[in-house]
């Protein structure tokens, strides 16, 4: 399984956005027991783009972590290992449209 954890630092995170363009990243809050995990493409604006006014490291060292796969079924399994309490993504991103 190719799944790879970012929390706390962003570049390596973005570095990875940028080497796997067909991706897909589960934005994920930071707590073990949260149910809220939202699917996205890789590059999708809403997880990729700084704004200004933005903290360090906005995209993994806040409240979320990214999760990222080459594709959903691996992402699918890691939500089954790691977040066992959830039913799987509570949501998609309307935005990017990753399924």
């Amino acid at each position: 399984m190719s799944v790879q954890v970012f929390d706390k630092e962003d570049g390596p995170y973005l570095r990875w956005m940028d080497a796997h363009p067909t991706g897909f990243v589960l934005n994920i809050e930071r707590r073990p027991g949260s149910k809220i995990m939202v699917l996205h493409k890789s590059k999708c604006g809403h997880i990729a783009s700084y704004a200004s006014g933005y903290k360090e490291n906005p995209f993994t060292g806040q409240d979320t972590i990214k999760v990222c796969s080459e594709t959903i079924d691996e992402l699918r399994h890691w939500i089954r290992s790691e977040r066992s309490a959830s039913e799987g993504f509570s949501h998609y991103c309307r935005s990017c449209s990753p399924i």
